[in-house]
């Protein structure tokens, strides 16, 4: 299995080609997000990858099974994680977690300021090299 790092990569690289969505269809990496984003020790980079493939994680079972089944299959882990702070790294990461538990409609609004003002950027430090 790729490194951590590696995956994020490929995810952010993935929800671009997809034009901003983090749904069905975007590879969100091998390992379990909800585990990963409360984990010690992480970089920054990773940190924050592992919170946005929360995103993606929740908008792809949402694609496949409904919000409602979403909200409460892994409503509980969302809030551990937004209790624990692991979610804190960047606000509009947290912001969009909040949304989830609000509606769809918003959960899928506060995603596409997560891909302006995140994937967007980490990619781009991704491609300078000043990443990982």
């Amino acid at each position: 299995m790729p490194g951590l790092v590696t995956q994020i990569r490929r995810m952010y690289a993935d929800i671009a080609d997809h034009g901003g969505d983090f749904g069905d269809g975007v590879e969100h990496g091998e390992f379990d997000p909800f585990a990963v984003a409360a984990a010690p020790g992480l970089a920054p980079f990773e940190r924050v990858g592992a919170a946005v493939a929360v995103l993606c994680r929740l908008m792809c079972a949402i694609d496949n099974g409904g919000h409602a089944w979403v909200a409460a299959e892994y409503g509980p882990r969302v809030r551990e994680l937004l209790w624990a702070g692991a979610l804190d790294h960047e606000p509009l990461v947290r912001t969009a977690a909040e949304a989830f538990f609000a509606s769809e409609a918003a959960f899928v609004a506060a995603l596409r300021p997560v891909y302006e003002g995140v994937v967007r950027r980490w990619a781009a430090d991704v491609a300078s090299g000043a990443a990982g």
